[in-house]
């Protein structure tokens, strides 16, 4: 028994019309409107979210045209502009809450979590540069250089220090 059976595609006659791309285009519409607010850096690098009106006006449409594809009656105009698929009420309130889900996570971990692994990263990589010892005493490029190469010519060496400093 197979449990997998290859779609047979025409690509002369491509159908779009299916539950998997009505849900996957609702829940996406959602997801590009919470990468433009919740990732949107805030303080201290630049002013807060709501500042921006222009922007807070853009969210709300956009969010407000979002629910309302989420939730439109089957005999709307744009329900069959965008060629949906009418799916059971339940299965709208499910992907409700997976949206609410997602917006929630992503906000808390932008809020608290983000500076956390930003400043690990950092501690992480000057411990591995300290591990590696790539700049010993005195930090400088061409003391490093010279160190190495031993047979380096003085000439070479005075070029070095000059264009590296």
């Amino acid at each position: 028994m197979r449990r997998y059976t290859p779609p047979v595609v025409d690509p002369d006659q491509l159908d779009i019309t299916s539950y998997e791309n009505t849900s996957l285009f609702l829940l996406s519409s959602f997801q590009y409107i919470l990468v433009a607010a919740v990732f949107c850096v805030g303080p201290p690098y630049r002013k807060p979210l709501y500042s921006n009106r222009w922007l807070v006006l853009a969210l709300v449409a956009l969010s407000s045209f979002s629910l309302y594809t989420l939730f439109m009656p089957p005999s709307a105009w744009t329900f069959r502009l965008l060629e949906f698929i009418e799916l059971p009420h339940e299965f709208h309130l499910e992907l409700l809450l997976l949206i609410i889900a997602n917006v929630t996570l992503c906000w808390v971990f932008e809020d608290a979590g983000a500076q956390r692994v930003a400043k690990w990263i950092g501690d992480a990589q000057r411990k591995w540069r300290r591990m590696r010892g790539t700049r010993k005493a005195g930090g400088k490029a061409y003391k490093a250089i010279t160190r190495c190469v031993p047979f380096l010519p003085s000439s070479l060496a005075r070029y070095l220090r000059r264009s590296v400093s």
